[in-house]
C-alpha cells in the first residue's frame, strides 16, 4: 500500500476512533439515565463491543481490506483519547440534556397510552361487572 493511501487510511481509522468515542458516550448516557443493574450493564456492555468490533471491521474492509497494521490500533486509540479530551465535555452534556428530553416525553406518552387504554376499556369493565352471574353447580 502506498504511503499517501496509508496516511488516508489513519485519517479514516482516526475517524473511527472518534465515532466509537461517541458511541460510547451515547451508551454512557443511556446507563446513566436508565440504571440497568448489573445484568443490563452485562448486557450493553457485550453489544457496544459487538456494536464497535463490527463497525470497526466494517471500516477496516472499507479502507485497507482489513489489514491489520499498527498505525491501525495508533489510530483508533488517537481518535479514542482526542474525542474523551476535547470532544467528549461538550458532547456528553448535550447528549443528556437529549436523553432527559427523550426520558420525558416517553413517560408522557407511556401515561397518555394507559389513560387512552383506561378510557376503552372502562365501559366493557363497567358491564362485566353488572353481569349477572351463574351460581356454581350444586
Amino acid at each position: 500500500m502506498p504511503v499517501c493511501a496509508q496516511w488516508l487510511a489513519l485519517g479514516g481509522i482516526l475517524f473511527l476512533g472518534l465515532i466509537m468515542g461517541f458511541l460510547y458516550d451515547i451508551y454512557r448516557t443511556y446507563r446513566y439515565l436508565c440504571r440497568p443493574g448489573r445484568l443490563g450493564s452485562h448486557v450493553g456492555d457485550l453489544f457496544y463491543w459487538i456494536l464497535a468490533t463490527l463497525l470497526a471491521f466494517g471500516f477496516l474492509m472499507y479502507l485497507n481490506w482489513a489489514e491489520i497494521r499498527g498505525y491501525v490500533f495508533t489510530g483508533i486509540f488517537s481518535g479514542l483519547i482526542i474525542y474523551f479530551a476535547f470532544l467528549g465535555k461538550r458532547v456528553r452534556p448535550s447528549l443528556l440534556r437529549l436523553g432527559f428530553f427523550i426520558k420525558r416525553w416517553l413517560r408522557a406518552l407511556a401515561r397518555i397510552c394507559s389513560r387512552s387504554l383506561f378510557i376503552i376499556l372502562l365501559p366493557g369493565r363497567r358491564l362485566f361487572l353488572r353481569w349477572p352471574r351463574r351460581p356454581p353447580p350444586s
